[in-house]
């Protein structure tokens, strides 16, 4: 298992990559936020985390965006440079 170094972490971005979120592309979804994450270099101070089922299916896709504990529902690429930025 991997191990980071998260001393300088202020944000943790939990995408959720259960069934019903994968199935309309949570996954493209963590690449494509992971993606713009090193492209604003900015992955020292934001961790992401692929989650199994958050229990919110109905709200997929599903991220969950730390320190502030905010629930992000039927979150798109589209909303990445916003959240991320």
């Amino acid at each position: 298992m991997a191990t980071w170094n998260l001393s300088n972490t202020k944000h943790h971005v939990l995408i959720c990559n259960g069934s019903s979120c994968t199935e309309v592309g949570s996954e493209e979804l963590t690449q494509a936020i992971r993606k713009e994450i090193s492209d604003r270099q900015v992955d020292d101070t934001i961790h992401t985390t692929r989650t199994r089922c958050n229990g919110r299916c109905h709200d997929k896709c599903v991220v969950i965006a730390y320190p502030k504990g905010t629930w992000y529902k039927n979150f798109s690429n589209q909303q990445i440079i916003s959240t991320v930025g």
